[in-house]
């Protein structure tokens, strides 16, 4: 069950390669980003324009994009207008349909047409491959590493929706990402619980309770909260640190019958984990007291009180790293530091850890920093969040106030299926349960990665579940009205020239949005921000839902049918693949 270690005694990541967009001797853009390549034509004539400063347009004004020319009229002396004007003169190339110049603006309009000559075939042959990209280092991602002492609730779900959707994202990229647990098997709290499981024969009371195995250790834990001596428990967790054999039982029974309830979580998730490390493995492997032998011999190590601790103030950081107690134990840092120094062996590291733990991820870097790693803060990146909170509830594992993330999903699968009642939607019934599951897994995984991970959620249902708001509801049930088109579209041409197809401002929106998609995975996996996904498709969908509206697809004459037709399963085949990264069912029939 869990990876065993033998012990001998912020990031960069590149841009893919460039693929072109425009096929031709002078007509290339490039598929990551239409931005870059405006970038790259305007830097032809101003000093290295980053895209950055390539700007989309508000809907009223037109144009696809613009050049805001104001910071550099300031430094050449002269009007913003005066310097778009001579701009969209010199902007020759034939990626624009027409460059204009207007309020200090130079406003670039692309040639949508010739662009889906070429985007759409190559969504179409790339099929779920679209956006992917070329192959990158290793990189393990560790995430959700709850104690195991009772069931993932509902703020830990966040953390390992994050880490599952940076993991799916990094892989989609290019990365060989691994997720990991790391097994906290050494704390107090685990000490409290296993001084509490020792007084009762604790494997047959786990039977007798027929309840989830993790949801049993957490009333175990509630229960030694109220009856255990701290004084005890501390005696035991030293008895354990320092290799008593007899207490190994009870600490393995935790840790198996957590996991296994974790796992079960896992899947009904749809959340991969590659390993579970535990921490104890480098406490007994002699790792960590490696660790304490290399700090000891730098001139940060000091003993204060009976304590041992590095001072960090050469890193800025006031607050000294204790290492080890009085009572001679191990704090988790200490024993975090060896789990790195492992890991990062073979691979560069991300940390799905809550905001509040940031100055525990500096002084661990800071360590690892004094323990000779080189490019530390390149190579160690801390995805950092806010906390989940359910309106009127303070959750706490130790005295059982809180919604468990098992719990969470049953209600989502029961309001799922009344929404689907509600709203007539034509679903057989034997398949109301499996759509059900896929739309409330669908709509948590989206509502916990939709906003900037370092914005807290509270989680409301109204929300996650709003077939017209900013959900995955939404984003599937948009995903299913292009496979309902798409089964009525009949005689459609597979091949056809968008440049003689006139295109209304909808169409151009959509093959605009659809050349974006490989970007966007990158920006994302770059940024360690999967919101940069989920707004991409939400906003992908919205302009998918006005072309639809506005842009008959059946009903209209070739080659104008064939053309729309294209671009619903180009529509189609991205949302679905962003979805999928997502760890979303893309359904069909909704």
């Amino acid at each position: 069950m869990w990876t065993k270690i033998a012990f001998n005694a912020t990031q960069t990541i590149a841009f893919p390669y460039i693929q072109n967009l425009f096929i031709g001797s002078t007509y290339k853009l490039p598929v990551e980003s239409l931005k870059i390549a405006v970038a790259a034509e305007i830097s032809k004539h101003l000093k290295e324009v980053p895209a950055t400063m390539v700007k989309d347009v508000p809907h009223d004004i037109p144009g696809d994009f613009a050049f805001p020319c104001f910071s550099h009229a300031k430094a050449a002396g002269k009007k913003p207008q005066e310097i778009a004007e001579k701009l969209a003169k010199e902007m020759r190339s034939e990626i624009f349909e027409k460059v204009e110049a207007k309020d200090g603006f130079v406003n670039f309009f692309i040639d949508c047409g010739k662009a889906a000559n070429t985007l759409m075939p190559e969504i179409a042959s790339q099929k779920d491959s679209y956006g992917r990209g070329e192959k990158k280092r290793k990189i393990t991602i560790e995430h959700t590493s709850a104690n195991p002492n009772s069931p993932l609730h509902v703020g830990h779900i966040r953390n390992s929706i994050l880490g599952d959707t940076m993991a799916s994202i990094l892989k989609f990229a290019g990365y060989d990402a691994k997720p990991q647990f790391f097994i906290n098997d050494m704390g107090g709290q685990l000490a409290i619980l296993a001084t509490y499981l020792k007084s009762i024969d604790y494997e047959e009371e786990l039977k007798k309770s027929k309840k989830k195995p993790d949801a049993w250790l957490g009333d175990m834990y509630v229960a030694a909260n109220k009856e255990v001596n701290k004084d005890v428990a501390k005696a035991l967790q030293m008895n354990y640190e320092r290799g008593g054999k007899e207490i190994r039982k009870i600490f393995d029974f935790m840790v198996e019958t957590a996991v296994g309830g974790f796992k079960k979580t896992f899947k009904d998730f749809g959340i991969t984990m590659d390993d579970y490390v535990r921490e104890s493995e480098f406490v007994f492997g002699g790792a960590v007291k490696d660790v304490l032998d290399k700090l000891q011999k730098t001139p940060y190590w000091f003993e204060e009180g009976g304590m041992y601790a590095v001072n960090l103030e050469k890193y800025g950081i006031k607050k000294e790293l204790v290492l080890l107690r009085s009572d001679g134990t191990t704090l988790y840092t200490t024993r975090d530091l060896a789990y790195h120094l492992w890991k990062l062996k073979s691979a560069d590291c991300i940390n799905v850890i809550a905001n509040e733990q940031t100055l525990q991820q500096q002084q661990l870097r800071a360590g690892l920093d004094l323990l000779g790693v080189a490019d530390v803060e390149k190579r160690v990146r801390h995805l950092s969040y806010e906390l989940v909170t359910i309106p009127g509830m303070r959750m706490s594992s130790r005295t059982g106030e809180f919604i468990s993330a098992d719990d969470l999903l049953k209600e989502g699968i029961e309001r799922a299926k009344d929404e689907i009642e509600g709203r007539n939607i034509e679903v057989p019934e034997s398949e109301k349960d499996i759509i059900a599951k896929a739309v409330a897994v669908g709509a948590i995984r989206f509502n916990m990665v939709k906003i900037t991970p370092l914005k807290p959620i509270e989680f409301k249902w109204e929300d996650a579940l709003n077939f017209e708001g900013e959900s995955a509801p939404y984003l599937q049930y948009s995903h299913a009205r292009a496979c309902r088109i798409l089964e009525k579209a009949k005689g459609a041409k597979d091949k056809v020239d968008y440049s003689k197809v006139e295109l209304t401002n909808e169409e151009k929106k959509l093959i605009l949005l659809l050349a974006e998609f490989p970007q966007v995975i990158q920006s994302s996996a770059s940024d360690l921000k999967p919101n940069t996904v989920a707004n991409y498709l939400f906003t992908l969908a919205e302009a998918f839902n006005r072309f639809y509206f506005k842009c008959p697809v059946i009903d209209s004459p070739e080659p104008l049918k064939s053309a729309r037709i294209g671009l619903v399963k180009s529509f189609k085949q991205v949302v679905g693949t962003g979805l999928r990264v997502l760890g979303i069912e893309a359904l069909e029939r909704m």
